[in-house]
């Protein structure tokens, strides 16, 4: 998406399921709708493979909390996909009323991935939810941003920079680069347009791909949300997976 675009975008959307909690993502995106003035939708994934998986006999589940296992039950699970919908649009209701957005609310079924990339058009801002067993997280986590010098990454830069002005946080930027080929190139682009906000950003240079380093990086400060470009980035189905941090794709 090109800069222009990520600074007018019409909608910006946030794709859930049943196993990424919903609240701190739309939180983030709804104060981001409102600055922008843009509508903001919730798309909430109801796993198909997960319902048919409900269905066999030798299916099982294990609570979180107690390590208990038990059968994993149709009804039950149409239970729970129906009370989180329930919650997401009561959140969504109360953002609509405290920051005057607007909102909806679409649920559809199939594989999370390939579902959201297929329902999200391609001038959304496109949000995903992390999932539980989030890394405790400081009280200032920095908003974290992917900037390989393409046009695409110039976009989530600009857009890290706006969130993590609005959240009053600091700025991480992952460069990736070979064997450190490159990286004082990339750094210049950024610490120059970062100096137009007046801000210093951390940098933080990453192998090509090398999404074991980065997550390292992001335990260690902290991670608010990540923002990086949907297309050209090696990390982002791997990222978007796992769903250990909240992502941002523009």
């Amino acid at each position: 998406m090109a800069e222009a675009d990520v600074l007018q975008a019409a909608r910006i959307v946030v794709a859930l399921n049943l196993l990424r909690n919903e609240s701190e993502v739309l939180e983030l995106a709804a104060m981001l709708a409102a600055r922008k003035q843009a509508r903001l939708l919730a798309l909430f994934v109801e796993d198909a493979d997960l319902a048919n998986l409900a269905g066999l006999p030798f299916a099982r589940e294990v609570c979180r909390d107690s390590t208990a296992e038990r059968g994993l039950d149709r009804l039950r699970l149409e239970r729970a996909l129906r009370a989180r919908a329930g919650r997401i649009q009561a959140l969504l209701s109360r953002l609509n009323q405290r920051l005057s957005i607007e909102v909806g609310f679409k649920a559809v079924r199939g594989p999370f991935m390939a579902t959201v990339f297929e329902e999200a058009g391609q001038v959304d801002i496109l949000c995903l939810g992390h999932k539980a067993g989030r890394p405790l997280q400081p009280a200032a986590a920095p908003v974290w941003a992917l900037y390989d010098g393409s046009a695409a990454a110039g976009a989530a830069l600009r857009l890290a920079e706006e969130l993590a002005r609005g959240e009053g946080c600091g700025l991480s930027v992952v460069l990736p680069v070979a064997d450190g080929g490159g990286f004082q190139a990339l750094a210049a682009q950024v610490l120059s347009r970062c100096a137009e906000e007046g801000r210093v950003p951390g940098l933080f240079p990453v192998e090509p791909g090398d999404g074991v380093k980065l997550l390292r990086g992001m335990r260690q400060s902290g991670c608010r949300v990540l923002v990086l470009a949907r297309r050209g980035a090696d990390l982002v189905p791997t990222l978007a997976e796992q769903g250990i941090y909240p992502l941002i794709l523009v």
